[in-house]
């Protein structure tokens, strides 16, 4: 049986920063998609793909999305925030009314993924404040990698 090689969702509306995070943990032999939205996570999922780790950019659209919360709670994540953003993480802060989706069926793919296992109630992971170098989330990426707690 072979292995399957840990898959790093990179979610960023930032290219700068989806590329630089994505590029370097290729470097490192790590599978990294690279994803400008929720929405675009969603497809990789209902495509087949799972992350060990996600890195998401703390956008409060981003972290207030509701299959990204459920998600959070399952995957652990390094989330790149700003300090003057307001940012919502699972069991830190109530959820705000969910928005129609533009692709709700990615979102459904998320949700029922999250159904069939068992989630926590709060963020798995670690927030990482701006300023912050690539290296140092990559960092943080493979000491989660390492520990082997991912999905």
């Amino acid at each position: 049986m072979m292995l399957r090689m840990p898959v790093v969702f990179v979610i960023a509306r930032e290219s700068k920063v989806r590329v630089a995070v994505r590029a370097e943990l290729r470097e490192r032999g790590i599978e990294a998609l690279g994803m400008e939205s929720p929405d675009e996570a969603g497809r990789a999922m209902a495509a087949g793909e799972m992350p060990s780790v996600m890195v998401v950019e703390g956008l409060p659209e981003f972290t207030a999305d509701a299959a990204m919360q459920q998600l959070m709670k399952r995957v652990l994540a390094v989330v790149v925030a700003s300090r003057i953003d307001k940012i919502s993480l699972p069991g830190h802060s109530s959820l705000p009314a969910e928005r129609a989706a533009p692709d709700q069926d990615s979102r459904e793919t998320i949700r029922e993924t999250i159904r069939t296992t068992q989630a926590s109630a709060t963020f798995r992971g670690k927030i990482l404040y701006r300023p912050i170098s690539v290296g140092q989330i990559v960092t943080q990426v493979l000491e989660f990698l390492n520990q082997g707690n991912a999905a």
